[in-house]
Parts: structure tokens; C-alpha cells; sequence
């Protein structure tokens, strides 16, 4: 649920206050004992209060997972098209979106010695490619750190 408590904006097909629905299924398929390959489809409609914010999405993504001794390292990849249900005045068109993404985790287990202690590092980039200008966008996304498994 996107809750906007003050919303200023006048016309309201643009009103972003929504309810979100999302469902996605996935299947794991192991290629050997240590990886294996994941893919899924995903469905999200975003029921805002106005009707230029509304929009229904569909994903698919694909993940390659490899492990060896203390090392994981994950690479995913997504894809998703947004079908929006009206023309924002603005803009004078109907928006559509098209993202895709693209990540890779790794994990080394028990760093330093330490029994659940890990290094963890994830970097990615995510496009989104609209039809109108001002909402495509890039991110670029890197981070390391540690986590604890309890």
C-alpha cells in the first residue's frame, strides 16, 4: 500500500495514493549438487486513486546460483514491463515503462575463522526505459558488509 498523507497535486488521474497487489512463482531446477538455476514471473497491479498512477507490471527474472566450499556467489537478471491505464495530462500520453536489472551477490562463510560470521558484497544496475523521458532512469548500486546467521 502507497500511502501519500498530503497530496498536492491537483488533477487527480495523478493521484499516487494506491493499494498494490503482487504475486510471483518461481522454480529452482539444480544443475549439479552445488548450483542451480532459478527463474520466476511476477505480476504487480498498482490500484492507485488515479488513474494515470495505475498500472499493471509483468516480470520475469532468472538467477544463477554457484557454491563452493566457503565461497556463494549469485548473478540475477529481471526484466519487467509496466502498462500504465491512462494518459497523464502532463505528458499528454498514456506512460509504459520497460526495466531491466541486473545483479551479482557473493558470500564468503565464516570469515576470519568465525562460525557465522560472513562477508557479503552485492553490486548492480537497474534501467528503466519509459516512454516518457522524464521517468527513465539508471541506479547503480554497490555495497559490502558482514551478516551474522543465527
Amino acid at each position: 500500500m502507497t500511502e501519500i498523507d498530503d497530496e498536492q497535486i491537483t488533477d487527480k488521474a495523478l493521484h499516487r495514493d494506491a493499494d498494490i497487489y503482487y504475486t510471483k512463482a518461481g522454480y529452482l531446477t539444480h544443475l549439479a549438487p552445488n548450483m542451480g538455476l532459478k527463474t520466476s514471473l511476477g505480476y504487480l497491479h498498482n490500484d492507485a486513486e488515479g488513474k494515470a498512477e495505475s498500472y499493471d507490471q509483468y516480470e520475469v527474472e532468472l538467477s544463477y546460483f554457484l557454491v563452493h566450499n566457503a565461497h556463494t556467489i549469485a548473478l540475477t537478471g529481471s526484466y519487467a514491463y509496466s502498462d500504465y491505464d491512462a494518459q497523464n495530462s502532463i505528458y499528454g500520453k498514456t506512460r509504459s515503462d520497460n526495466r531491466s536489472k541486473l545483479f551479482l551477490a557473493y558470500e564468503y562463510a565464516n570469515i576470519a575463522g568465525l562460525e557465522s560470521w560472513n562477508l557479503v558484497s552485492f553490486a548492480g544496475v537497474n534501467y528503466n526505459d519509459s516512454n516518457i523521458s522524464f521517468y527513465s532512469n539508471e541506479d547503480y548500486l554497490a555495497s559490502v558488509g558482514v551478516s551474522y546467521k543465527f
